[in-house]
């Protein structure tokens, strides 16, 4: 897996952002976020949306998701610390 793909961005408040392909096609993702109203990052030429959005809406095409937003989650909590 390239690193843009395992890439997470952190915001101030907590959000975590991934790799809009790991939810599959990357322009159906970055479609469905435009359609909901999800903000979204563009870094590498690629497309990052909210994990949780991500996982919640296209969670089941990729396990990586999950073990991605884990492996972030320790930093999270030193942020907001």
């Amino acid at each position: 897996m390239p690193a843009w793909k395992r890439s997470l961005a952190l915001t101030p408040d907590g959000t975590v952002f991934m790799a809009a392909a790991m939810g599959g096609s990357e322009k159906e993702v970055s479609l469905a976020s435009l359609q909901d109203k999800v903000p979204s990052l563009i870094c590498f030429d690629h497309v990052y949306v909210p994990a949780e959005w991500l996982q919640h809406k296209f969670g089941a095409a990729n396990p990586w998701c999950d073990s991605l937003i884990k492996a972030a989650h320790p930093h999270i909590f030193y942020q907001k610390g």
